[in-house]
Order: C-alpha cells, then structure tokens, then sequence
C-alpha cells in the first residue's frame, strides 16, 4: 500500500491597508489613529486625533478588541505601520489596517497635520562640542562620561565599551530617564548612532556619537567588555 504524504503551505495573510481618504472620513468616536513612529516624530507632526504609540510600545495598548485600529508610520520605506498591525492582529485584535503612503503622503496631499510646541531644556556645558568624538578622546575621558550602547542587546553583550549601558536604540525614547550627564552614543552604523544623537539632543541631553563606532573603538586598541549591563 502507497502512503501519499501531502506537504501544506500556509501563506500568512497581508496586514490589511487603508487609503487616506478613508482614513480622513474615520469617526475617530468608534476608531483610533495610532502613530507608531518615535514620540518625537510625532510631536514634530501628527495627524489630528492619532495618538502616539511607538511599535516597540505596542504592548502597552488598552482597546476593545474589536476597536477599529489604524497604525501609520513616516511613509514610503518604513514597514513600522505594516509590522504593527501584524503585531496587533496577532494579539487578538481583529479590526486593524496601516495608512498606505503613511504621513508623508497624508501631507502631501493637503490632509492637516498638528505640530506640538515641546519645551526642551537646553544641554549645559561638556566636554565635547559639536558632532561624533574620536575613540582616543573618549578613552582619556571615559569616566566622566555616559556611555550609551544602542545596538541589539545580542552585539552589545558580544562586546561593549567598559561602563556602558544598554538601551537599543528601538526603545530609546522609553529609556532615555536614565541617562545621566554628557552622553556617548555607540553603535556600529552611523545612520544609527546619529538618529539615536538626534533624539537625545531633542530631549535636551548633551549627546555625541562615537566616531567611527563600536568598530573604531576595538581598531584603535581599546578594550571591549563582554556580557549583560544597564537596560
């Protein structure tokens, strides 16, 4: 007798998209508008009436599950709207979908935008002025400062600068009230050290990225430090 086996494909299904036409008709009494983007971004503008809940804080959500939910995010190459309604469809929500073209696209087509006025206060003075800092600077300075490592905590615990705290830079606005004092900000991607500069600095703490990273810093001979610390 020939057993035939059978092999099923199970294709996840698309999270579900909304226009922006649709989007602007919403009875935000019956939905919500969520911006997933960093708080930041979002003081810097937002759609009327969209709340402000970074991906990386989704869990923090308290709807009705039924709720009509739409996520956006900046638009155009960023998927953090797409993610966050697969996230929130697989925490049991069954009414979400993400803005097609996400903000950018909502002001571009003439749809308002509301901007908050955030007071930030001014950093004091530091050490460094200006931009990234060379790794032999920061050596000679290192404990006077505070070292901040905003990689995955995988590379972080792979290999660290001596005293520095972990918050990764996708959580970093959630973190950012334990930081203390002149900050160095390593990774090994400038494009991300330099987001991550940016949004200190927009907080009103003295932020430096560390020039060349995480990499520099090992090439230049300095010592790097292995296993868990900080966040």
């Amino acid at each position: 007798m020939l057993l035939a086996t059978f092999a099923i494909q199970v294709i996840a299904a698309e999270p579900a998209t909304i226009s922006l036409q649709d989007t602007a008709a919403l009875d935000l009494a019956k939905g919500s508008i969520i911006d997933v983007r960093y708080t930041g971004d979002y003081h810097r503008g937002h759609i009327k009436g969209a709340v402000s809940l970074p991906f990386y804080r989704l869990d923090k959500i308290d709807l009705p599950k039924d709720r009509p939910i739409v996520t956006y995010c900046s638009g155009i190459g960023c998927s953090l709207s797409m993610d966050a309604t697969a996230k929130l469809t697989q925490m049991g929500y069954t009414n979400v979908r993400y803005l097609l073209g996400g903000i950018a696209e909502w002001e571009l087509k003439g749809y308002p935008i509301v901007k908050d006025t955030v007071d930030v206060k001014p950093a004091g003075p530091g050490i460094f002025e200006g931009g990234d800092v060379q790794a032999a600077l920061v050596n000679k300075n290192l404990k006077k400062l505070y070292i901040l490592d905003v990689r995955p905590q995988a590379e972080f615990e792979a290999g660290h600068l001596p005293g520095a705290w972990n918050i990764p830079l996708e959580r970093l606005s959630d973190g950012m009230g334990e930081i203390q004092g002149e900050t160095i900000v390593c990774d090994r991607q400038p494009r991300r050290w330099k987001r991550a500069v940016t949004i200190l600095k927009q907080a009103g703490i003295d932020a430096h990225g560390l020039s060349g990273g995480v990499g520099a810093w090992a090439g230049s001979g300095f010592s790097l430090v292995t296993g868990a610390a900080g966040l």
